[in-house]
């Protein structure tokens, strides 16, 4: 399941909290059912080497990380990757991937009142 070239029917999906059981729960729907979903953004607080096997395999266009120094290690990976997906950084980039242009839902999979903002 890519982002690359999602089609037209499909709705764009944002994942706030992609790291934790209900995020990963949500993204194992949201692959056995690629023809009527796509990713368009996954956010995580620090757990890089999850959300970085979760940007290779669903392709997002934003990945944000509320730890600043995770999202640095992060764009480091991808682009060592070849993967040309924006990533953001604190309480505006979780903001950023709730309101992504694209995203006709938003799973708010994060724990507490962390996630009331975004």
């Amino acid at each position: 399941m890519t982002n690359s070239s999602p089609n037209s029917a499909s709705r764009g999906v944002v994942i706030l909290g992609a790291t934790g059981s209900i995020g990963m729960s949500t993204l194992d729907v949201l692959a056995r059912h690629s023809t009527r979903f796509h990713v368009v953004a996954l956010t995580a607080n620090r757990q890089v080497d999850l959300i970085f096997e979760q940007c290779r395999r669903f392709r997002p266009q934003l990945v944000a990380m509320v730890d600043a120094a995770a999202a640095e290690h992060l764009t480091k990976r991808l682009r060592a990757a070849g993967l040309a997906i924006e990533v953001a950084a604190g309480a505006e980039g979780l903001e950023a991937a709730a309101t992504l242009v694209g995203a006709d839902t938003v799973v708010t999979a994060i724990v507490g009142a962390a996630g009331l903002l975004p």
